[in-house]
């Protein structure tokens, strides 16, 4: 029911479904909980629940929806270079994402967005950049989920920026233009890379994002802002002082983690290290006060 629901919501909302049919097919004993193929998805058996058990539903509707979004960002569109492997998952799970907010209202949206984003600051602390990210998923399984699991959340930042700035085009108008291109141009259409994305959302929505792509794609780590603030008796203003702190936090750990430590010996091996943290800005601000 969900997955027909949602077939729905893409076609409106993006474009027609990429094929001519999509099946589900549950399978006992599979390792993984989905394998998705071309109009073909393998489930799980484990994802099954009865009617009368609640629990799982988040979780498994979100699995389930994600192998659909996946025929359209995966199987129609593909990454044009492995290090480009974060656009086409970030896509997925943006689709997925914005079904369940139509599915179970905005404040479930944002609030599911807001444990995503504490995640992904809890563990993007000596860590490869995202488009580095791309290219050494086969080190450890840990590397996808955190790979699906930043790029969601960068797209949701971005979609807003983008919307501000705009007013009108934001993610889901420009995912919805490289749907219809690859459907409806040669094979170059369905190929997607970083670059070819930036200029797209710099076109759609009349914004320079150089500095957000460095940051956030190409650049590592996730900042950390404490505030503060003093009552200025002679100017009768609050001052308040913003400091971005990520390089702190990275000094302060030094035990190994067991649950990455076969993560952290295979990118010693491999020669993977963190990416370059974002250099240390701080802003200050002053509220007056009607005294």
């Amino acid at each position: 029911m969900l997955t027909r629901q949602a077939v729905d919501f893409f076609t409106t909302t993006f474009t027609t479904y990429p094929l001519d049919s999509y099946k589900v097919c549950f399978v006992d004993d599979q390792p993984s909980d989905t394998i998705i193929t071309a109009g073909l998805s393998f489930c799980s058996n484990r994802l099954l629940f009865p009617a009368d058990i609640i629990e799982p539903l988040d979780v498994v509707t979100r699995k389930i929806i994600f192998a659909l979004a996946s025929q359209y960002s995966g199987i129609s569109i593909v990454a044009r270079d492995p290090a480009d492997t974060w656009i086409i998952t970030g896509l997925a799970y943006y689709m997925t994402d914005l079904f369940l907010k139509q599915l179970s209202g905005n404040n479930e949206y944002r609030f599911r967005q807001k444990i995503a984003a504490d995640k992904v600051y809890e563990l993007d602390l000596e860590r490869p950049s995202l488009h580095t990210l791309g290219t050494i998923l086969h080190l450890d399984p840990s590397e996808s989920e955190f790979l699906a699991l930043k790029a969601a959340v960068v797209l949701f930042i971005l979609d807003r920026r983008l919307t501000k700035a705009s007013g009108s085009a934001g993610i889901t108008r420009i995912t919805g233009r490289i749907f219809t291109n690859a459907k409806a141009g040669d094979s170059d259409s369905t190929l997607l890379s970083t670059q070819q994305f930036q200029r797209l959302c710099e076109k759609m929505g009349h914004v320079k994002l150089d500095h957000f792509f460095s940051q956030w794609v190409y650049g590592a780590g996730c900042p950390q802002f404490v505030v503060t603030q003093r009552f200025n008796k002679k100017k009768l203003v609050v001052e308040m002082l913003i400091q971005q702190r990520q390089g702190d936090r990275v000094e302060g750990q030094d035990n190994l983690d067991p649950e990455y430590f076969i993560r952290d010996v295979e990118e010693e091996v491999h020669e993977v290290y963190a990416g370059q943290l974002q250099p240390v800005f701080t802003v200050s601000a002053s509220i007056n006060l009607d005294l």
